[in-house]
């Protein structure tokens, strides 16, 4: 009866131990995708320039900075959203950060909206704002807004994409 016992606990040992997963899991080490992120240029114009045209010009040049980091960006996240493959994987992730990053990208031109919006309302507010200036405000601000439009387009169509 003891060798029966034995042999028992053995077959149980050997069952319990071959169910044991040797399967690889992911390292927890930091992805190419994690590292050091670019800083985007926060645009305060506001304070930086008092003169009206001025400041127009330094909301265009950093929507265009804005701009330009954004479509730096957009290949490598259009390339990692065509490998992602199943929803957790580790490419799926990958594709999950560049988006991410690219969505980041999108908040240095909305920095750029909300500083120019929130200085026109204070002119205006001061009745500060001349007609001429008034016309190319409106122009400035129609460009930096189809710029807008057009990043918040494309990462739309990149997050259909990622589920």
């Amino acid at each position: 009866m003891r060798s029966a016992t034995r042999f028992a606990l053995a077959c149980g040992v050997a069952l319990g131990l071959s169910a044991c997963s040797t399967a690889s899991y992911p390292s927890l080490a930091r992805r190419a995708a994690e590292g050091p992120q670019t800083e985007t240029a926060k645009a305060s114009v506001t304070q930086t320039a008092p003169n009206p045209q001025a400041r127009l010009t330094q909301w265009l040049d950093a929507a265009h900075k804005a701009q330009d980091n954004f479509t730096q960006a957009l290949p490598n996240t259009q390339v990692l959203l065509a490998r992602s493959g199943a929803r957790g994987g580790e490419a799926w992730s990958q594709a999950n950060l560049a988006l991410a990053e690219l969505e980041r990208q999108r908040t240095a031109l909305g920095d750029v909206v909300a500083d120019m919006e929130q200085a026109y309302a204070k002119d205006r507010i001061e009745q500060s704002v001349s007609a001429p200036v008034e016309a190319d405000w409106a122009k400035t601000r129609a460009e930096i807004l189809r710029m807008a439009a057009n990043q918040d387009r494309q990462l739309a169509e990149l997050r259909a994409k990622l589920r």
